[in-house]
């Protein structure tokens, strides 16, 4: 049915593919920059620096940062999704490889991860360092998290991405970014069901698993923001589409994708002031989410993706090649690291800024560690034997 409407798969071109690399990289970096924030500078400055306009910036951003990282995961699932569907002439959809290639690339990173939360958590426990029992010291603000704790039970959560979906859940403190990860997996299988829906021997099947899935979702404590984080993982999914058609560069197309950035972007900027009760606060970054669709849209409509090589161009691109390991893994290693010197950071600002740059060094090299073994699916064919 759909295959005279599709055309053969497109690959992005080499600038575009470095600019989604510069998001990638730039946005975990955001991300990362600001959980350095929160645990080893806020906690001794408080959140009132510049009327909290600091933190409420911190925040926006990484939040942001992780809504980009929403889009790009649904472009790019898409993408590899239209790629398989196109080796088979759109008649039949690789689903083996695709189950494959998702776990190869999500599983051994997180469990690298894993292995870093015990390490951490045991050698904490073990040596009674600074955190075993509380973090918080006299003199401290606040804290983001009281004290460590583990459980198997939060472990497993995460290894079955489960966190954060319903507030029965275990989770998992000693990782928090891990949340995001728990809703990502969850839309990869709905894509999986919903290409299954379109292009198999089974649809009435795979269309009553999808819609399952969406039902068993929605009575999840959490399915709000599961819902809110779907729309903009499926609108950067649906960008995917428009880029492989022929409409993306229609008047039609470029007309709505200025309409659209203009809309949202109006939008955004209302959430940002309204009432902290309102719906409209609540959902602000994802509404910055759509702002961004609608602005890659226009990028791609109109030809416009320019980009101009430099020194800090370049470190976005190469740390787009460690990203996902660096927002899995940064955050128990921020959490020893104020183990280690929380009790110093109170008597200088000097000791808080050198500790800063060199766990923002360690954490990146340890980043582009687990990344060159974990996130190199040869070399884990290779130890699994599987090659």
């Amino acid at each position: 049915m759909f295959k005279n409407l599709l055309n053969p798969f497109n690959r992005v071109t080499e600038t575009e593919s470095n600019y989604f690399d510069v998001l990638r990289g730039g946005s975990s970096l955001v991300v990362f920059i600001h959980h350095i924030f929160i645990i080893i500078w806020e906690p001794h400055i408080g959140k009132a620096v510049f009327n909290g306009l600091l933190t409420e910036s911190s925040t926006a951003a990484a939040a942001l940062a992780v809504m980009i990282f929403f889009v790009l995961s649904g472009f790019m699932i898409t993408f590899s999704i239209y790629n398989n569907l196109s080796k088979n002439q759109f008649t039949d959809f690789d689903y083996l490889k695709y189950i494959k290639d998702r776990l190869y690339r999500l599983h051994p990173p997180l469990l690298f991860s894993m292995l870093i939360v015990i390490f951490v958590y045991y050698f904490i426990y073990l040596f009674e360092l600074h955190g075993f029992k509380t973090f918080f010291i006299e003199g401290d603000y606040f804290q983001k998290i009281d004290n460590i704790t583990l459980s198997l039970k939060g472990v497993a959560s995460n290894a079955f991405y489960l966190q954060n979906l319903d507030a029965s859940l275990p989770f998992l403190e000693m990782n928090t970014p891990l949340w995001s990860l728990s809703f990502e997996f969850w839309y990869y299988v709905l894509a999986l069901f919903l290409t299954l829906s379109l292009f198999s021997n089974f649809k009435l099947l795979f269309i009553s698993l999808f819609i399952a899935l969406l039902l068993f979702m929605s009575t999840l404590s959490n399915s709000f923001y599961f819902a809110a984080g779907a729309i903009i993982w499926f609108s950067g999914a649906f960008l995917a589409i428009l880029y492989q058609s022929s409409y993306l560069t229609s008047r039609v197309t470029k007309t709505f994708s200025i309409i659209a950035l203009i809309f949202f972007f109006l939008l955004t900027c209302y959430c940002f002031i309204a009432d902290s009760q309102s719906i409209f606060y609540h959902l602000k970054t994802h509404i910055a989410g759509l702002t961004f669709v609608s602005y890659l849209s226009v990028l791609f409509s109109h030809s416009q993706v320019r980009l101009k090589m430099n020194t800090r161009i370049r470190f976005y691109i190469s740390s787009a090649k460690y990203s996902y390991s660096l927002y899995i893994i940064h955050w128990p290693l921020l959490i020893l690291t104020n183990s280690l010197f929380h009790n110093l950071f109170h008597d200088s600002v000097l000791i808080r800024t050198i500790v800063t740059i060199l766990s923002f060094i360690f954490i990146i090299k340890i980043s582009s560690f687990s990344a060159n073994i974990f996130e190199d699916r040869n070399k884990i064919k290779s130890m699994l034997g599987t090659n």
